[in-house]
């Protein structure tokens, strides 16, 4: 059976992610603390996530450990996104 959904971490995680990127324009990247229930697959609560800014308004998060990775993206309000940002950019 699939862990529920914690709406509300995972909107809390997106948020601290969203200023976080809003007072550190430049930055790209930043590793975290897990905020408890954001990825109801963690088995413990400790941990870190990844958090790669794609462009304003569209975030990727990342959880793992040594065997698994759990992958989110968050995408702002009025913000697009494509499938170039979900397949990388071409080179």
């Amino acid at each position: 059976m699939k862990p529920a959904l914690d709406v509300g971490a995972i909107e809390r995680a997106s948020e601290h992610d969203r200023l976080w990127f809003e007072k550190h324009p430049g930055a790209t990247e930043r590793t975290r603390p897990l905020i408890p229930g954001e990825f109801p697959e963690a088995k413990d609560e400790a941990g870190s996530v990844d958090v790669l800014c794609v462009r304003p308004g569209v975030r990727a998060r990342r959880f793992g450990g040594r065997a698994e990775y759990f992958f989110a993206v968050d995408v702002d309000p009025g913000a697009v996104l494509t499938m170039e940002d979900l397949m990388g950019r071409a080179s």
